[in-house]
């Protein structure tokens, strides 16, 4: 089933009853939502209320509610953590993966990310026999760090604007990536917790100050998505510059879409929200097994 994400962008209060999610703005008129077939509660205003037991309702149907600093950039979740019944048993096979498993399982995911970028520019008429080539010798642990070198090459290539440098903090389009990207390390961060993982414990990620390593660990080949997405939003010209560089809130919905988009994972299209969970159990049970045969990543379409 396809879920659905709430975003709040105006002053509402939001209680439940009877399964449903109720939703009342300042003039008092109510919209009721059902529960189950929301996975996102996206809250961007700094007047919107939510009751205690519709946080509860949230953890009981799995909802994560994500809330966005004055700038809309999200800036914390609220996850389901009761999302397995076996978690404990999951977070301690995930604990005492060992390390050649774990370095496995990052070369499998960064050649992934690459293979994928090299379909982005690929399709955009760029030869990319460089990146294909990237891919097929990622080797373990990635201790070559072929994605750095991908990255120099690919985004010079993605985005061809004189000076454009891809940063986090840096000039446009970088702030829509950044939501983008953000967008995806939540629902990443939720597919972890429903596989009965803790998305801290990182594998190749490991700062001490990020409490979503393995969120950012596994996203990676998600990541061309939201740049292909990205580029289509800009070249469409829907969208003015303003609009845009404002992150406006017609451009932030735009930019949630990518979650129904489909893509390739174990041999079957699916919606990336529904591949993202395919791929988060196929990891828990690599760690179950001690095996990465199981690992499942997406190939974009």
């Amino acid at each position: 089933m396809i879920k659905k994400t709430i975003t709040i962008q105006n002053p509402v209060k939001i209680r439940t009853q009877l399964d449903q999610f109720i939703i009342t703005d300042q003039a008092g008129q109510s919209h009721s939502r059902p529960i189950e077939d929301y996975m996102m509660i996206m809250i961007d205003h700094p007047q919107a209320y939510l009751t205690i037991p519709t946080l509860q309702a949230c953890i009981e149907h799995q909802v994560n509610v994500v809330v966005c600093d004055v700038k809309h950039m999200p800036l914390g979740m609220w996850l389901p953590l009761y999302g397995h019944s076996q978690a404990t048993l999951k977070i301690q096979n995930q604990v005492n993966a060992s390390k050649p498993m774990n370095k496995n399982i990052w070369q499998r995911v960064i050649a992934s990310k690459l293979k994928n970028q090299a379909k982005i520019l690929e399709k955009r008429g760029i030869d990319v026999a460089y990146l294909k080539k990237l891919s097929a010798g990622v080797r373990s642990g990635d201790t070559a760090n072929a994605e750095a070198q991908g990255a120099a090459w690919y985004w010079k290539r993605l985005i061809p604007i004189k000076g454009f440098v891809r940063d986090r903090f840096g000039e446009s389009p970088n702030q829509i990536l950044n939501y983008g990207y953000i967008i995806l390390r939540s629902a990443v961060a939720r597919g972890l917790v429903l596989a009965g993982l803790l998305p801290i414990i990182g594998i190749n990620h490991r700062n001490q100050y990020n409490p979503f390593c393995l969120a950012d660990d596994m996203m990676e080949p998600f990541r061309p998505l939201i740049d292909q997405h990205i580029l289509h939003m800009i070249d469409s010209e829907k969208f003015g510059e303003q609009a845009i560089l404002e992150l406006e809130i017609s451009v932030r919905k735009e930019i949630l879409d990518f979650l129904l988009f489909d893509v390739d994972i174990a041999g079957h299209k699916s919606p990336v929200q529904n591949a993202i969970i395919t791929m988060c159990r196929s990891l828990s049970k690599c760690y179950d097994e001690s095996s990465i045969q199981f690992l499942e990543l997406p190939d974009l379409l």
